[in-house]
């Protein structure tokens, strides 16, 4: 049995029980560095509209960087929620 035959019972019940959303390939970009995941995250924080949602264990050295970004302008349109 190949691999991805003995893996099909596993997929069908993480499909099954795990949320997921659909999203076009188009929509996805692969950042290449730990610089460049910061980076697109702090414009994201800059630019969000509504709210800004992080969930993590480590933010990083440069933690309050990213706290001060969120304080932006942005900050008035929409509530941060870090957890």
């Amino acid at each position: 049995m190949s691999s991805a035959g003995m893996l099909a019972p596993f997929v069908g019940e993480l499909d099954r029980i795990a949320p997921s959303f659909k999203i076009n390939g188009s929509q996805i970009r692969v950042l290449q560095s730990p610089a460049e995941f910061y980076e697109t995250l702090k414009d994201k924080i800059r630019h969000a509209q509504r709210r800004i949602f992080l969930s993590t264990l480590y933010i990083g050295k440069s933690e309050r960087e990213l706290v001060r970004t969120h304080r932006l302008p942005t900050y008035d349109r929409c509530s941060p929620i870090l957890t």
